[in-house]
């Protein structure tokens, strides 16, 4: 399974028009990335893609912030095999049960990983949270960077997106 297979992929993510981001900006594109997500074979190549670039690299826990996150989380746990544990940073407090930021576990060095990066302010919150709970962030791994400052505000954190949003919009 190939980076230039899931490129393809991605590249179908692509939807152009005027739409508001997540992060309040106005864009000509949106990279809907929930199509790839729910889709079993965008899915695998995923986990494949992170598991060939990251496999000489030790780490205890994968997660990221919200929904996106998620089948990110899980196919880099099923596609490294071992017990790595996972976990989701919370949007928001919950207002019942265990009050916590986030859900799973965190053990020692960390893995963040994230659908789109556009400003970097979740991510940067993710790796936050990391911290707080006595964890290290050892990389940050967006599938697509847009390119709209998670760069520079993530530099600290070895942030290394599979793609650029150069190579996904035409």
């Amino acid at each position: 399974m190939s980076k230039a297979a899931l490129l393809n992929r991605l590249k179908g993510c692509v939807s152009y028009g005027k739409f508001k981001l997540s992060s309040g900006r106005e864009s000509d594109y949106y990279v809907d990335m929930k199509k790839a997500l729910f889709d079993p074979i965008s899915i695998a190549l995923i986990g494949s893609v992170i598991y060939e670039e990251w496999k000489r690299v030790s780490f205890r826990s994968v997660g990221g912030y919200g929904l996106g996150s998620v089948p990110v989380i899980t196919s880099v746990q099923l596609k490294f095999g071992t017990v790595i544990g996972g976990f989701c940073v919370r949007s928001s407090e919950k207002q019942y049960g265990i009050d916590r930021e986030f859900d799973g576990v965190i053990l020692g060095d960390c893995l963040i990983v994230d659908d789109v990066a556009t400003s970097g302010a979740t991510l940067i919150k993710a790796c936050n949270v990391v911290e707080k709970a006595g964890g290290r962030v050892i990389g940050v791994v967006p599938l697509v960077c847009r390119r709209e400052g998670a760069l520079s505000l993530l530099k600290d954190y070895n942030y290394k997106p599979l793609f650029n949003i150069s190579e996904l919009v035409v």
